[in-house]
């Protein structure tokens, strides 16, 4: 496919998302549609669906980009077709133009999104499988998706999931097979979808394992987008924070965000910098709130036991001050942790320039200093040869190597 025809193909799949998000937003308007997760959505195909255009427009020969723009097709599709359900159900599906036809490609499209997250896994970043063995692997999952494709175009009844929560289930129109998929589908979706997802999260893992320079950056933004999606997932089946359906779509934006900048290569050394601050501000917020949350409790039980009062909003405010005055050198001190532990060059050039530092405030011998600083300069940057030029009083230069 030439560049001009990709560019055509990739941009006209992205005017169908953006219509179909906008399509979406009226709809939305109309019906009372949970507002967060809808509005979650529609980001969420339309962040996709452009991104994948632009990789695609600019790398078509790498089958990623056109991944992700298939993915944002799904969500918008979707999105739309849930708001469509939501405005026609009451008035009977059948009746509605093109809701039989809807509710069979939903059943379809989430096949298809399950096929995308596992080319993703398996080709990302290069566009091709780690070796032979993954390339067989990886042939017979997508097989395996595509029959299992097939086999839901053709099964009824077709399901449409109501506003609260209820499944409606309608005729096939080209129902061949009837399938109860309350007792088959989980297994279903074990045996032919999550399978061949997990099996290339392997691929994904032993490929950044084994990579180095550009490649394992690449991999290192999905990594971390999709860690941070994973986190929130968890939060939110646990019920541990109130805003976690919330965050989750959020984060799943981030996915598509860190695929094209790892195949744009548009700042891509700057996931280190984001990994250490994350790690950083998440374990010094984690402290402390844990930190405050047993202050408070701990001192209002003290306060209550001696002055038989069960609240006091001094402790609230001692409390808050003593957090705010730990803020900054505990999270100095995690920093430094973090780097000594997972980056340790990098700490190590830091200690070496502080010691350097300390050298030019004590130094008065002009030779010895530059003897100095040619052995950080080796030690830290590493480079093949290092020169100092001097200029001396009689405006000659002095070549100290």
């Amino acid at each position: 496919m030439s560049k001009r025809a990709a560019a055509i193909l990739s941009w006209g799949g992205a005017v169908i998302v953006v219509l179909a998000t906008a399509a979406t937003i009226v709809l939305s308007f109309l019906v009372s549609l949970p507002a967060t997760t809808a509005f979650a959505d529609m980001l969420n195909g339309l962040i996709s669906g452009l991104v994948g255009a632009l990789i695609a427009a600019r790398r078509p020969q790498n089958p990623i980009g056109w991944s992700v723009l298939v993915i944002g097709l799904c969500i918008s599709v979707n999105s739309f077709n849930d708001a469509y359900f939501a405005l026609v159900l009451p008035y009977g599906l059948e009746r509605a133009p093109g809701a039989l036809f809807l509710a069979w490609l939903s059943g379809l499209l989430w096949v298809v999104l399950f096929m995308q997250l596992t080319v993703l896994l398996h080709l990302f970043p290069t566009g091709h499988t780690l070796n032979r063995r993954w390339r067989m692997i990886f042939r017979v999952a997508i097989l395996a998706q595509i029959g299992m494709l097939l086999f839901f175009a053709v099964v009824t009844p077709l399901t449409v999931e109501t506003q609260d929560g209820s499944t409606l289930e309608y005729p096939n129109p080209i129902g061949l097979v009837y399938l109860p998929i309350e007792t088959s589908g989980p297994a279903l979706f074990i045996v032919f979808m999550l399978v061949p997802i997990v099996l290339g999260l392997v691929a994904l893992l032993v490929r950044f394992a084994t990579a180095r320079g550009v490649e394992r950056e690449q991999i290192k933004w999905l990594l971390y987008a999709a860690s941070l999606f994973v986190i929130t997932i968890v939060l939110e089946l646990g019920q541990v924070i109130a805003l976690a359906d919330s965050m989750a779509g959020i984060m799943a934006l981030g996915m598509p965000i860190a695929i094209g900048i790892a195949l744009l290569r548009y700042r891509l050394y700057d996931i280190d910098i984001i990994i250490r601050k994350t790690l950083t501000y998440a374990l010094v917020v984690a402290l402390l709130a844990m930190l405050y949350f047993g202050s408070v409790i701990l001192l209002q039980q003290l306060f209550a036991s001696i002055t038989n009062l069960q609240d006091s909003t001094i402790i609230t405010v001692v409390s808050t001050l003593a957090i705010a005055a730990l803020f900054v050198p505990l999270r100095n001190k995690i920093q430094a942790l973090i780097d000594r532990r997972f980056y340790r060059k990098k700490y190590d050039a830091q200690q070496v320039l502080q010691d350097f530092a300390q050298t030019v405030r004590d130094e008065t011998d002009l030779e010895k200093l530059t003897a100095r600083l040619i052995e950080v300069v080796n030690e830290t940057m590493q480079p093949k040869s290092v020169s100092v030029w001097l200029k001396t009083e009689g405006g000659k230069v002095k070549d100290e190597g």
